[in-house]
């Protein structure tokens, strides 16, 4: 039984939101491989907000800052993302 034609456009959105899904639950393993496998640089932009979203979460919890910088340690793929955000380009 056939649902109908595929649609790529339609799977790559979804697959994005469980990749930023995944990584504001904080399963930052499986939230960076879901993105990497998309490969898209806006996707790791927002990837990118997401984890420094984290960082400023865990230092507002009054938790040692050294594990806020952690959650970007662990994701350090993500740096040159983070760095474009900050700058703007886009």
């Amino acid at each position: 039984m056939s649902v109908g034609a595929p649609q790529p456009e339609l799977e790559l959105a979804c697959k994005a939101g469980i990749a930023r899904t995944t990584l504001q639950l904080g399963d930052l393993r499986q939230g960076r491989q879901l993105a990497m496998q998309l490969n898209s640089v806006p996707l790791f932009k927002e990837c990118a907000l997401i984890l420094e979203g984290l960082q400023q979460l865990t230092v507002g919890r009054g938790e040692r800052a050294g594990r806020g910088t952690g959650h970007c340690a662990q994701a350090c793929c993500w740096h040159s993302a983070s760095c474009l955000v900050r700058l703007g380009a886009g």
